[in-house]
């Protein structure tokens, strides 16, 4: 796998330090040679020396092969003699080109592990962050893919962001909170920074809407609605976001990544003159979260009126989208986190959408 590019009286020393590691390596027994390579230093080496390897079976005991224990060996021999003064160099047939794309999965109850490789000198150049992690616990589907950034069209937004409760609050039993921080606009701010990362155009609009006469909220939020729709015409997604009153936190509370998320659940109006285009745009909404982020959405996801009130406001967009993320008994910082992944929701969507033009 590498040849010397030195030589003289190192042969020796390079060939009784071989001896050395590779019997010691041998003589371990299996769960310590495990725990050994895949805990600490030669976890590291693993992922600095070579990137190219799929190291999918080394987290996982019952799929550990000797070919993979060499390889592994392999790659920390290398960083043992170079610390001792010895230069490799990877031979000529060995890839050294990036890694275009690993795709990992794997399941256990609601987590999901399906990460991803770049090229990350690529991405790099864009100042685009990559998570180069290869493995870690709790890590769900990777929750940023730089794959999905995309050239959207800027002479309009593709996503509009508007709340009808605008004071719906987490962590309290109050109506209404005026703190933006601890609100659902909040969420609608965390969401915006996700969609952006991937070039989307979105619009976040916050005025308040349930302070005059809350009866009327959605009569005041369609106002603003229509004001948008009037400028730029209908959007990709219109998404109106509320958060739930459920006193059972467990019942709007899930984990991922090592985090409590708040759930999340999609609200229709069934008599609403775009029913069709709604319900289609939110259930590949929900086909993707629940391939990607299992436990995420709350329930089967869907909750239906008849006319709700004012057809909450669906009547006027084809892409109107009522989310509930979480509810009152939600932390605020559990409801930002749900915006990570509803980012990613979106970017997939909205990347199929126009790529497959």
């Amino acid at each position: 796998m590498y040849k010397r590019v030195e030589s003289g009286g190192y042969k020796v020393l390079l060939f009784i330090s071989l001896l050395v590691i590779l019997a010691a390596l041998l003589i371990a027994n299996r769960a310590g040679m495990n725990n050994y390579l895949m805990g600490g230093f030669y976890q590291k080496s693993i992922q600095r020396e070579i990137p190219l390897m799929d190291v999918r079976s080394a987290y996982n005991e019952e799929s550990f092969s000797s070919s993979i224990l060499f390889e592994i060996i392999g790659s920390g021999l290398k960083r043992e003699l170079n610390l001792l003064g010895f230069s490799y160099v990877q031979a000529k047939e060995s890839n050294s080109e990036s890694v275009q794309t690993i795709a990992v999965g794997q399941k256990k109850g609601n987590e999901v592990i399906n990460e991803f490789g770049y090229d990350y000198g690529e991405y790099e150049k864009r100042n685009i962050k990559v998570n180069r992690r290869y493995s870690d616990k709790n890590l769900v589907a990777g929750v940023y893919n730089p794959q999905l950034v995309f050239n959207y069209p800027q002479d309009k937004p593709q996503v509009l962001i508007y709340h009808t409760h605008t004071g719906e609050a987490y962590g309290s039993d109050k109506a209404n909170e005026r703190d933006n921080d601890k609100n659902v606009v909040a969420v609608g701010k965390a969401l915006v920074n996700e969609l952006e990362n991937y070039g989307i155009k979105v619009i976040h609009d916050t005025t308040i809407h349930d302070d005059k006469n809350y009866n009327h909220s959605y009569k005041y939020s369609g106002k603003t609605l229509d004001k948008y729709l009037d400028k730029y015409g209908d959007m990709d997604l219109v998404i109106d976001i509320h958060r739930d009153a459920v006193d059972n936190k467990a019942a709007v509370t899930t984990r991922l990544n090592g985090k409590d998320v708040a759930k999340i659940m999609f609200v229709f109006a069934k008599e609403n003159q775009h029913f069709d285009d709604n319900y289609r745009v939110a259930s590949d909404l929900l086909k993707i979260s629940k391939g990607l982020f299992p436990g995420l959405v709350r329930g089967e996801g869907e909750f239906y009126r008849n006319r709700g009130i004012n057809y909450y406001n669906q009547h006027k967009s084809k892409g109107a989208v009522l989310i509930e993320v979480g509810a009152h008994t939600n932390k605020s910082i559990e409801a930002k986190e749900t915006a990570k992944y509803l980012g990613r929701i979106m970017a997939e969507y909205l990347y199929k959408k126009y790529s497959e033009v």
